[in-house]
């Protein structure tokens, strides 16, 4: 309950925060994060581990999809060495989807983390996924 209405709390401040009086749909769909704002998420361990955690239980032998993947393809990333069969990375943002894709080549996981660049609702893929991860706060 006690992190529930914490994230209540940050969805709600967010959504006041880009002009929005109530958590729609609408209010978040072109949100962008400053480099201090992204790393503040990155870093925020309690968080992160908290997905980890969920990744490592969740992921091994399941087709997953990243939707919002980030610039720096954490929760995809993840995903794979955690032995996910494969993971779809999708980010809206076209500088985002660059770097993602420069991320997951560098971390030698190309072959299994497939970065598309483009809304969540416009992209095509290639096969049904098992499991969605997608972090907003």
């Amino acid at each position: 309950p006690a992190i529930h209405r914490a994230y209540t709390s940050a969805l709600l401040l967010v959504a006041l925060l880009v002009g929005c009086t109530s958590l729609t749909a609408r209010c978040f769909s072109w949100v962008s994060w400053s480099p201090t704002e992204y790393q503040l998420m990155r870093d925020d361990r309690l968080r992160t581990d908290a997905f980890y955690h969920a990744i490592d239980r969740l992921a091994p032998g399941k087709t997953i999809l990243d939707m919002g993947t980030g610039a720096l393809a954490l929760l995809a990333l993840r995903c794979a060495r955690a032995s996910a069969t494969h993971v779809y990375a999708v980010e809206a943002e076209p500088r985002a989807a660059v770097m993602a894709q420069e991320t997951v080549t560098a971390a030698g996981l190309g072959e299994r983390v497939t970065v598309f660049a483009g809304r969540s609702q416009d992209v095509e893929l290639p096969r049904r996924v098992d499991l969605l991860v997608h972090e907003l706060v």
